[in-house]
């Protein structure tokens, strides 16, 4: 099971509060990235995966300027690097827990 808090870092990231949630769902694209295991698949390392990812996103928001590009950007990488591993048997004791 994999976490992040995408909302703190879409928060972080967004410079006006409507891109918040389209934020996080640039930051999932990270996280999808890492938990697929596409750059091993394909033989890239993070720093050529991250640069398909920036070559990719010039194409979709180049016209939305540079700005637009790296918080996007910051984003991937942010989901990428932070997203974390919870182990199963954890989160299950947790959520037992709760429900007391």
């Amino acid at each position: 099971m994999l976490a992040l808090d995408t909302a703190a870092i879409g928060r972080s990231v967004a410079t006006s509060p409507d891109l918040i949630v389209r934020m996080q769902g640039i930051v999932i694209l990270g996280v999808f990235l890492k938990a697929t295991r596409y750059a091993e698949e394909f033989g890239f390392g993070r720093d050529a995966l991250m640069q398909r990812v920036e070559e990719f996103l010039r194409k979709q928001f180049g016209r939305r300027g540079e700005q637009v590009i790296q918080e996007n950007l910051t984003c991937v990488r942010r989901g990428y690097d932070e997203v974390f591993e919870v182990p199963v048997r954890r989160a299950h004791e947790e959520s037992c827990a709760r429900a007391g």
